[in-house]
């Protein structure tokens, strides 16, 4: 008979006492699926998990009192260098720094390749990458009789064309054709090497798109995205990242997917508020080799972490090899351009359980987006919120501005804060405006007014308790001391 995995003898340890505490209260033996179903899968699931985790961690452990080496832990962060698999070697490619890794399914050997990230100090690698940027960046390039404003389908090629030799320049490889259609809902699209990505053009509001998938962050040439931080920041017109997936290879599966279902469950992945959505997919229960993956966020939402098998993914049913994998989506943040040249720090700052994989971190705030207002939206709103308390307060002051007086508040509402600079509001004695120019008692005949660095404002009356209290405020407290 097969040794059953710890893991598994467990799970069989607490069926057997669920067995029994049922069949002691109600005299009924249930079956193996039964009592897992009164355990609760999910119960079972973390259960399992967290003895695999601890396992992991045991022998790890017990390696390193031998006097073993051990890459990673999932206590103490590692080196910035991305560890080698036993089974992998480093190798150049045309210039590219690789770490390749060879995974058999028994029958043959597969060589996957990887980027080579221990010369950057950083523990993950740009895996994919979305940047956008104004049009006008490539009009520039262009001859002036050859370049059409506004980015008509004529002239497209020959934006490209003077485009090509600096974006050679930064990526190593070139942009070698037309595709038959756009993509990414751009007009037209030209092909980046062999299947390595795309360039848009055409339309989405005059923007170019440069796309890298997997393989080609892979082959451009080392130091591309240093390169293209630098002509992004220094010459681009409105530059901005619109999706980038970072990667860490944990070759040696000292942080597994396990690890990181525990770390969730925990909640590791909430960064205040509602936890995140989180998915399993594989075979948890009982892994079969197969591999399995961890997904929690959403793509929708603009930040996904995807932990996985990636050897077992490749075929070899023994591999150790786990890849994590966080996607950054620009919907609800402004993903910075320095996650180009730091994208250790940028995946290491996106949820507490990815501290651990680097002592440098940076987390990306997320943006609160007011829907559009317009003033028929505060109109509405304000009426319906306080329409019946004027009503009321009309018919016991009768006096319009006194019930503005009781009611009125500092400031405009959110989403029209913008504009609020450019306008007076109510100030009390310790937020006299260091902005003010001059100040004149009667403007135009109507309320006393200030000047600005924007212009003259008026000063609405419900912001004068009486003459006194306005030259303290806006006179007095003006005067050179």
């Amino acid at each position: 008979m097969a040794r059953q995995s710890k893991p598994h003898a467990a799970y069989n340890r607490a069926e057997a006492a669920e067995r029994a505490r049922i069949k002691r209260e109600s005299a009924t033996a249930l079956s193996v699926h039964q009592v897992a179903a009164q355990l609760g899968a999910r119960k079972a699931v973390i259960a399992l998990a967290a003895e695999r985790a601890r396992l992991v961690d045991s022998q790890r452990e017990a390696v390193t009192a031998a006097g073993g080496a051990s890459a990673t832990t999932a206590q103490a962060k590692p080196a910035p260098a991305s560890p080698t698999s036993n089974t992998g070697g480093k190798g150049q490619q045309g210039g590219k720094a690789l770490n390749v890794q060879l995974v058999t399914d028994g029958r043959k050997t597969k060589v996957v390749s990887v980027r080579d990230n221990s010369a950057s100090g950083q523990c993950a690698m740009i895996d994919t990458l979305s940047v956008v940027f104004h049009i006008d960046t490539l009009r520039r390039m262009a001859p002036l009789n050859r370049a059409v404003e506004g980015g008509t389908d004529e002239d497209t090629d020959d934006l490209i064309i003077s485009f090509h030799q600096t974006f050679q320049a930064i990526f190593g490889v070139a942009i070698t054709r037309r595709n038959a259609s756009g993509r990414n809902y751009y007009r037209n699209s030209y092909e980046i090497g062999e299947g390595l990505g795309h360039v848009g053009i055409g339309g989405n509001q005059d923007t170019v798109q440069i796309h890298l998938d997997g393989k080609g962050c892979l082959l451009a040439d080392e130091g591309w995205e240093q390169r293209l931080h630098d002509w992004l920041t220094k010459t681009a017109v409105s530059p901005r990242i619109t999706r980038i997936d970072l990667a860490h290879d944990d070759f040696q599966g000292d942080i597994t997917v396990d690890h990181m279902f525990v770390a969730y469950q925990q909640g590791m992945f909430t960064n205040g508020g509602r936890p995140p959505k989180g998915e399993l997919r594989g075979d948890w229960i009982e892994p079969d080799g197969s591999g399995r993956t961890l997904y929690v966020g959403s793509r929708e939402n603009g930040l996904l972490y995807r932990g996985y098998e990636k050897g077992r993914e490749q075929g070899d049913r023994e591999s150790p090899w786990v890849r994590h994998e966080l996607q950054l989506g620009n919907k609800c943040r402004v993903i910075p351009l320095n996650a180009l040249v730091f994208p250790g720090q940028y995946f290491a700052g996106a949820y507490a359980a990815l501290h651990q994989f680097a002592d440098v971190q940076v987390r990306i705030e997320t943006e609160r987006k007011s829907a559009e207002a317009s003033l028929a939206h505060v109109t509405s709103t304000a009426k319906n919120q306080v329409g019946r308390a004027i009503n009321l307060l009309l018919d016991i002051y009768r006096d319009p501005a006194k019930v503005v007086a009781e009611l009125i508040r500092e400031g405009y509402p959110k989403a029209f804060k913008h504009h609020q600079g450019d306008h007076w509001t109510p100030m009390t004695t310790d937020a006299v405006p260091s902005e003010i120019i001059a100040y004149e008692k009667a403007f135009n005949d109507q309320w006393p007014s200030v000047q600005t660095a924007t212009g003259w404002h008026s000063i609405p009356t419900h912001a004068l308790s009486n003459e006194e209290n306005f030259n303290h405020i806006y006179i007095d407290r003006l005067k050179p001391t």
